[in-house]
């Protein structure tokens, strides 16, 4: 099979084809400079929203109700093996018994509470003392 000729494009059709590629590529240099105009204001919306995200009642004004999506993390604690509370043998903290009561008065029951019988000195068991402060009424 004989081979046709080959064409060559004339100087008006490379001409043409040229300024068609300049107008594509002017159009396409519009368009990216659109597109990073976008970027760049996108960029700085993004910005901002992670600034607010980030504000919550521990590192501004706010108050704790105005935390919205997740809570801040608890401080973590270190575990030192005890328990909350008063360890045991350190001091107490209450009111301290009185040495010279202003009144005594001796709690007695006549009768059992369980079976109902009588019941005398005798039957006694032992005792526990108890202090009662009462406070004045005011005015």
């Amino acid at each position: 099979m004989p081979k046709a000729p080959e064409r060559h494009p004339s100087y008006d059709e490379l001409a043409a084809l040229v300024v068609r590629q300049m107008a594509t590529i002017e159009a396409q240099r519009e368009t990216i400079a659109r597109l990073e105009e976008t970027v760049d204001r996108l960029t700085a919306r993004v910005v901002e929203l992670e600034r607010r995200l980030g504000r919550n009642s521990g590192n501004s004004s706010l108050p704790p109700s105005s935390d919205m999506f997740v809570r801040p993390d608890k401080k973590s604690s270190v575990d030192t093996g005890k328990k909350r509370g008063r360890q045991p043998g350190a001091p107490g903290a209450g009111l301290a018994m009185v040495e010279s009561l202003d009144q005594v008065e001796e709690h007695v029951p006549d009768t059992c509470g369980g079976c109902g019988k009588a019941l005398s000195v005798a039957d006694s068991i032992g005792f526990a003392r108890r202090q009662v402060r009462d406070m004045p009424r005011l005015p």
